[in-house]
């Protein structure tokens, strides 16, 4: 059997479709780092509960929710700022 590809996007598809998702991540990734740091600066609280916090505003304020589990940049990106942001400021505040 015969495997065959798809055709290429064409270049100007292609970035328009990038730069509609980074832009969404970066909006994700910026809203989850400032979570992070808030929720950092508590004490007994940690990353994973950043990480929760932030997928869940993420979700909740993103055009396509039914994409989040799936893979979806902006979950990916919100959780990772908020947990990195949580880690950072954490290290700060024992300093």
């Amino acid at each position: 059997m015969e495997m065959r590809s798809a055709a290429p996007e064409t270049g100007e598809a292609s970035a328009q479709r990038m730069s509609t998702s980074a832009r969404t991540s970066l909006i994700a990734l910026v809203a989850g780092a400032a979570l992070g740091t808030f929720i950092g600066a508590l004490p007994g609280l940690g990353s994973s509960v950043a990480a929760f916090l932030s997928y869940g505003v993420a979700k909740r304020v993103s055009k396509s929710p039914e994409r989040f589990g799936q893979g979806a940049h902006e979950g990916i990106a919100a959780t990772e700022s908020a947990s990195m942001a949580n880690r950072l400021s954490r290290q700060a505040v024992a300093a």
